[in-house]
């Protein structure tokens, strides 16, 4: 799920210089019963598509999206939301269309009962690609479904409703304390231990503008605890 205060914890360590977080909520959504699209059958290899939202500039500041269709969210709007191209072609969306999801808690989802979900519907208002996709591979290409819930609905949902949270840093010294953020990281969330580091500097060349020029050295991958943690290390 979500948990502010353990976000806050993370995010104001020592090395930490920048940090924003993306909620993520498509664990608890039912994508069975989305209204106002179709229902694809899954491209093989591919994941479900991400809906996903951030309150502290994450897609705006420090994980930037790059804007190729129609125009940005309204972040004070609950009900305009951003997909990728592979989305809206995935699920038969398009700028304009009306969506409409059930989403339940954690609680509820693991629960053998019954239970109404909550409703809420956004408009797509915007298609854009995000850096992880901008990768000429085909990896990217099969993960490359999204969309971003404005800030304002974001709020709305994170507390109840949240599956997961994914936190980028960018890290005083670069890639060298990316180490050793992870084991301060370990102390506030324990089950972050069995974490693992990944270098994403040979993705660079193909990765365009959408990230920052201090954009990315050094990633670590996980779902600890229901928070995801992606370490981005920045010379600052």
């Amino acid at each position: 799920g979500y948990d502010a205060a353990v976000q806050r914890t993370i995010s104001h360590l020592p090395l930490v210089a920048r940090a924003s977080s993306a909620i993520v909520f498509d664990g608890n959504i039912d994508l069975n019963s989305v209204k106002g699209t179709r229902h694809p059958v899954p491209r093989p290899g591919a994941a479900p598509p991400a809906i996903l939202g951030s309150m502290d500039g994450d897609f705006t500041k420090m994980d930037r999206v790059t804007l190729v269709a129609g125009r940005r969210l309204n972040p004070k709007r609950l009900d305009e939301a951003m997909v990728t191209p592979q989305t809206a072609k995935d699920w038969g969306m398009r700028i304009g269309s009306l969506i409409q999801f059930p989403i339940y808690t954690d609680a509820q989802g693991l629960s053998s009962k019954s239970f109404k979900p909550y409703l809420f519907s956004v408009r797509i208002v915007g298609e854009f690609a995000m850096a992880s996709s901008l990768i000429e591979s085909d990896i990217g290409s099969l993960n490359a479904d999204a969309l971003i819930l404005s800030p304002a609905m974001t709020r709305v949902l994170a507390a109840k409703y949240a599956t997961g949270t994914e936190t980028f840093f960018t890290l005083r010294g670069g890639d060298a304390n990316a180490k050793r953020v992870l084991s301060e990281v370990v102390r506030v969330i324990p089950a972050a231990s069995h974490l693992g580091l990944q270098r994403t500097a040979s993705f660079l060349p193909v990765v365009q503008s959408a990230i920052t020029p201090e954009a990315i050295a050094l990633g670590a991958f996980g779902v600890i605890a229901g928070v995801a943690v992606l370490l981005i290390a920045g010379l600052v």
